[in-house]
């Protein structure tokens, strides 16, 4: 099924975000939360009736709940960006105001038409998310007129939306090249469609959006260049590399996977005496990707001495200091009797990182303004379905390790490069707000295209037990989905860190 006519798809993306903005933001509803939270309701509700109508005329095929599926991500992502300010489950924002060093006054200083002119705070980062958002507060200021800096800024989360619309929109790309049936599809797309941290990264200005939305690019396009090295695909993943590195530079961690996947073709290609062509392709790629990827950096290391994997150092004496618990209790298990007493994360107080994880994977590093029951009914359905996400690995493995190699491959290299790097962070950066999980986002792709490819193995499998938990595992995503949905269009506006 092919759903997304190219580049099209995007555009019209682009343009009901911008008009979404334009309308909230001209007609100063912003600040009337529940009337937008309503308003996202109403859409969905709208949703279900498309579907049924299709359904009063002809069979509903699973192709339309996909459609639905991506019409209420695409709704609950740029509901929650309109009213959602960004000074509200920001990260690293900063001052407000273009004295600062975060991401609001780099923002505001490439607004002024100059690069920042240390590398204080945010200032190390290269500048690409940071122009694009320039340029859209910019032209959206030439139809709202305002004069308040952080007004005029306030446009620059629709970067952050279309990166979190378009991960969502790629997906189902991704799950083509991974050759899930319709039904795998509906599972894997329903994953990104409802998991909270993509709402969360929508609303947002910083880097982390775009540079996740660039990763899912070279996934996407590592895989096709798999199965066909052309000149375009080779042009394309360079790019991607190219403009994620000039985001942020941790994007380069996927050269790991993707190299591999280039040497291991360039080494078929020689044994079959066509090593010069794909030479070639691989030329060109090197010709667009590193004069990109790596010009921010080497400015940064001539004008401060900053190294490649440089990220500012942090006192021992910081709150958020958690290096004097042992490495098994930070990195080993879940402490279950503990952790799960609080509902949410706290940078101040927890030390677990596969703990803080699961519940940053909903609610980031902070308090909600909701009900708790339901909070924490969404807490223990999810995480169900990460637990079961570990017998859906092995079981693959088991399964595919001949049939589909190069997706469990996949799945395996990108999961361990994802997570080890994160776990070498910690151990660099030993502090609450290091095991957030905006730093592992891609994993979320793995269990979704993992949790599609389980889906699949149901057509096939013969052991009732077996069938029994794959079942339990698609009710306990259906049930986490409304959960979620119901969530985060009841939430109240405010929203701490959590100290206690």
């Amino acid at each position: 099924m092919k759903v997304w006519n190219k580049g099209k798809a995007y555009i019209v993306l682009g343009l009901s975000i911008f008009l979404s903005f334009i309308i909230i933001y001209g007609i100063g509803l912003q600040d009337n939360i529940r009337g937008i939270q309503i308003s996202m309701q109403l859409l969905i509700i709208f949703g279900f009736i498309v579907v049924g109508a299709i359904g009063y005329n002809k069979k509903i095929e699973t192709k339309h709940l996909i459609y639905l599926v991506i019409w209420i991500g695409m709704v609950m992502r740029i509901g929650y960006m309109l009213y959602t300010p960004i000074d509200v489950r920001a990260h690293d924002l900063g001052e407000m105001s273009i004295e600062g060093n975060g991401h609001f006054a780099y923002i505001a200083q490439i607004l002024e038409g100059k690069l920042p002119t240390t590398n204080q705070y945010q200032f190390y980062h290269p500048p690409f998310f940071h122009f694009l958002a320039a340029i859209t507060s910019k032209f959206t200021n030439y139809i709202l007129r305002k004069e308040d800096l952080k007004e005029i800024i306030e446009a620059a989360k629709m970067v952050s939306c279309f990166a979190s619309c378009g991960m969502l929109m790629m997906t189902v790309s991704i799950c083509e090249e991974f050759h899930l049936s319709e039904k795998g599809k509906l599972g894997a797309v329903s994953f990104i469609a409802f998991l909270p941290n993509f709402y969360l990264l929508a609303g947002r200005i910083n880097n982390d959006a775009l540079a996740i939305f660039f990763i899912f690019v070279i996934i996407l396009y590592t895989a096709r260049w798999y199965k066909e090295a052309t000149y375009k695909n080779s042009i394309i993943l360079a790019l991607a590399f190219g403009f994620g590195m000039m985001t942020k530079i941790s994007v380069g961690i996927m050269a790991l996977y993707t190299g591999s996947i280039m040497v291991y073709v360039l080494v078929k290609s020689v044994r079959k005496k066509e090593g010069k062509c794909v030479l070639g392709k691989l030329a060109v790629f090197g010709g667009f990707c590193f004069p990109m990827a790596l010009w921010y950096p080497i400015r940064n290391y001539l004008l401060f001495g900053q190294t490649f994997s440089y990220v500012p150092k942090i006192s021992i004496n910081d709150p958020k200091y958690c290096g004097d618990y042992l490495w098994w209790q930070r990195f080993l298990g879940v402490p279950f009797n503990k952790g799960y007493s609080l509902i949410y994360n706290s940078p101040y107080h927890d030390y677990n990182t596969n703990l803080y994880l699961i519940k940053g994977a909903l609610f980031g590093e902070f308090t909600f303004e909701t009900s708790k029951l339901l909070s924490a009914t969404l807490l223990v359905f999810f995480s169900v379905l990460i637990l079961g996400s570990v017998y859906i690995y092995i079981n693959l493995l088991y399964k595919y390790a001949r049939s589909r190699t190069y997706e469990i491959v996949t799945l395996y290299s990108i999961t361990i490069i994802m997570y080890f790097s994160y776990v070498l962070f910690n151990i660099q950066y030993p502090f609450g707000c290091t095991m957030d999980y905006r730093y592992v986002v891609p994993l979320a792709l793995m269990n979704s295209l993992a949790l599609g490819m389980q889906i699949d193995t149901l057509v096939m499998e013969e052991n009732k037990s077996f069938v029994y938990i794959n079942n339990a595992m698609i009710i306990c995503l259906i049930i986490f989905s409304m959960l979620s949905v119901v969530m985060f269009c009841n939430i109240g506006p405010q929203s701490t860190v959590l100290i206690h």
